[in-house]
């Protein structure tokens, strides 16, 4: 009765090793799987993380052409501004110089 007790409890621990190794391999491979999607979010990550960067340094690249152009046209709105006032500046002068006479 003890040789017949022992040996179900060696087939249910046997039973229990065969569903163990069974569960063990499938977790293994959506192991594998989680593993390959993750790399596969990496790449595409990486790839976007290259091409930000490709467009930010094309980005500079424009804003260091087009600085130049800034510069010219701030000193053209500069040197406009200055005129306008000089000219309203003389036309006021003017202005005062025409009433005096008449005063």
């Amino acid at each position: 009765q003890q040789i017949t007790s022992l040996k179900k409890e060696i087939e249910s621990g046997d039973e229990l090793v065969i569903k163990l190794r069974k569960q063990s391999s499938l977790d293994k491979e959506e192991s594998i799987y989680v593993c390959d999607e993750l790399n596969n979010e990496i790449m595409d990550l990486d790839n976007l993380i290259i091409n930000t960067q490709v467009k930010l340094v094309k980005l500079q690249d424009t804003l260091d052409e087009m600085k130049p152009v800034f510069v010219g046209l701030e000193k053209e709105y500069a040197d406009k501004q200055l005129y306008y006032e000089e000219e309203k500046k003389e036309k006021s002068t003017d202005c005062d110089s025409a009433l005096i006479p008449l005063l």
